[in-house]
């Protein structure tokens, strides 16, 4: 179901620490070799900094009629 679900998705949030589970890095791979759009937290960037990366996203393709 995990799988189906991803490749409804726009793109995948993946948060810091997420290496370490096997289930988030075949998603991830999944991910990235369906061209799905992959953000990653990095170790300095707070979440709510990474919920405006995402949304800025969202709100630009909104923008452009593609979301």
């Amino acid at each position: 179901r995990n799988i189906d679900a991803l490749l409804e998705c726009d793109a995948l949030v993946s948060l810091f620490g997420d290496r370490w589970s096997m289930g988030c890095g075949i998603e991830r791979d999944i991910a990235e070799r369906c061209n799905i759009q992959t953000f990653r937290q990095s170790v300095n960037e707070t979440l709510p900094e990474l919920a405006q990366v995402v949304q800025k996203l969202w709100t630009d393709r909104a923008r452009k009629g593609a979301a």
